[in-house]
């Protein structure tokens, strides 16, 4: 499978992954992806610390600073954890790793109650001994360390059950630098949610908005292209009046620029409106599954979990 990732988007993507030798194909496994149009990719290294369990990931930052990202896949099963940690710790002191910049992953293991519906606490031994290595490599919950009362969850059981064991934990320092959190569905099918954040450093260049681009959902728009259609009839009966050798050479592409402006100017105009109303209807729900998750009744109803799982 990985093969066939690199033939087919080696060019654009690269991937570095971790799995099970025994196992394949079984869902214990992490991978970092990286763009290659968007990221130096020239000076990445990658550690194996757990199989399967734990991949770290360091790369330079604008060429100056250097930026580590350890991917956690921790194990399913409450007793096996508190042995995870440790020997991630160890493994850690042992070769003499850097504090990473981030630590990421799939937990299976919530260190608050409020991160349970309904709410109760996980085992202790685990918990502690995850707690110690976030303290240890001096690492806060971001997302938690900007929202204290809020609930918002990337995982939900067949029993009605949710939890957010999916967590990006950060240095304090770049916590102020983190903006943008997002916590969905994602377009592969998947039963976890995808979390998401975006890192602006202080002393990142600054990105503009780029060219504007048509946008892909509107490319068999009927409305559009029938706008379009009456555009290029009235540019092309202006050329046809100039007959085949026009005076002015130039007039045919003035007229070809036009056509490509007004073109540009209509479908930013109907992009405006009809992505508008798909918009609206995204923060609606986004604003009605937020009230359902943070409602009191999710810890004591079960429809109000099962209204809640419909709106995810």
């Amino acid at each position: 499978m990985l093969n066939d990732i690199q033939d087919l988007y080696g060019r654009r993507i690269q991937v570095y992954n971790t799995a099970d030798s025994e196992r394949p194909t079984a869902s214990v496994g992490l991978a970092f992806v990286l763009n290659c149009e968007i990221t130096n990719t020239s000076n990445v290294t990658v550690k194996e610390l757990i199989l399967g369990g734990a991949l770290l990931l360091t790369t330079t930052w604008h060429n100056i600073d250097t930026i580590s990202i350890l991917n956690i896949y921790a194990p399913n099963d409450y007793g096996e954890q508190r042995d995870f940690w440790e020997r991630l710790q160890a493994i850690w002191d042992e070769q003499c790793l850097p504090k990473p910049d981030f630590m990421l992953g799939d937990f299976n293991l919530v260190e608050d109650p409020i991160d349970r519906s309904p709410p109760h606490a996980d085992p202790l031994p685990p918990t502690d001994a995850l707690c110690d290595m976030h303290l240890t490599q001096h690492l806060v919950d971001a997302w938690r360390t900007d929202n204290l009362t809020e609930r918002s969850y990337t995982f939900y059981s067949s029993l009605n059950r949710f939890s957010r064991i999916d967590r990006i934990y950060s240095q304090a320092h770049h916590v102020p630098n983190l903006l943008e959190w997002y916590m969905g569905p994602t377009v592969v099918p998947t039963d976890h949610n995808m979390v998401s954040v975006r890192y602006a450093p202080l002393n990142a260049p600054y990105i503009g908005p780029g060219q504007w681009a048509w946008p892909a959902g509107m490319i068999h728009d009927k409305d559009l292209l029938q706008g379009i259609m009456e555009i290029g009839c009235k540019i092309e009966r202006r050329a046809d009046s100039l007959g085949s050798n026009p005076e002015d050479k130039t007039v045919i592409q003035l007229l070809w620029e036009e056509l490509k402006m007004c073109s540009c100017q209509l479908a930013k105009q109907h992009a405006k409106h009809t992505l508008a109303k798909i918009s609206n209807c995204i923060h609606a729900l986004q604003h009605d599954l937020n009230q359902a998750a943070n409602s009191p009744l999710m810890d004591i109803s079960e429809d109000a979990r099962t209204n809640t799982a419909i709106l995810e």
